[in-house]
């Protein structure tokens, strides 16, 4: 009996091998050759889904940004937790305690923005992912704030404004990691204490950030719903 094979989830597999090249060596760096060695596939394999390796970057670039939208809404949707945890497990999400995992996921992104901006395609849809991860954390923000208001003298900037900083101080946390590994887990751990300390988060809020991580295999959504096949 011939083996079926489920196209969808070559293509998700070949997808996150080639995250973990750009992770590695830049979307410049990323190969078919590299992209098959990585997933542990004949060098020919990709050709039978992607027409260049330019393709294959784009696929990854866009399953990479769904995955994290759908990580971003189970932190912020997650039920039975107050506003102040799941923003608190949004920000170990965001900027990270220097995890390997963490850590991948981040520089990934950061290629990814920076490739983004060579092709006009994908840099649309950076533009489109950022405006949704706004969306996303704004409205947590924006409930925190209405739940636990601040008792500082200092006024924070509007919910979307202060989304933009989480999502800069992750940026930025990414940058300094490809600089530099040293120190590199407690300038992250240092830059979540900052953000909780901003919010008024305690310590109580900050334990146990909840389940959906950047390395989660949870966030991944159904290979059905996010990849067709390319066509024949």
């Amino acid at each position: 009996m011939p083996k079926i094979v489920d196209h969808d989830e070559v293509r998700l597999k070949l997808a996150a091998a080639t995250q973990r090249v750009i992770a590695r060596v830049g979307a410049h760096g990323a190969t078919l050759r590299a992209v098959a060695k990585e997933a542990g596939v004949s060098p020919a394999l990709p050709m039978h889904y992607f027409d260049s390796v330019e393709e294959i970057v784009a696929f990854a670039f866009t399953t990479g940004a769904n995955e994290e939208v759908a990580a971003l809404h189970a932190l912020v949707t997650q039920g039975g937790r107050d506003a102040a945890a799941r923003l608190s497990a949004l920000i170990h999400h965001l900027v990270g305690d220097g995890s390997k995992a963490q850590n991948e996921q981040m520089l990934q992104l950061l290629h990814f923005m920076a490739y983004s901006h060579e092709r006009a395609d994908l840099s649309a849809l950076h533009a489109q992912w950022y405006e949704r991860c706004l969306d996303l954390i704004a409205p947590l923000i924006a409930e925190h704030l209405a739940e636990r208001p601040r008792t500082q003298s200092e006024p924070l900037a509007s919910p979307r404004v202060e989304a933009s900083i989480l999502l800069a101080m992750s940026d930025g946390c990414g940058l300094q990691r490809l600089s530099s590994e040293r120190n590199a887990q407690a300038r992250q751990r240092a830059c979540a204490d900052l953000l909780r300390q901003r919010y008024g988060l305690t310590s109580a809020d900050a334990a146990d950030p909840g389940t959906a991580s950047r390395s989660s295999a949870t966030r991944r959504p159904s290979a059905k719903a996010r990849a067709p096949r390319k066509p024949s």
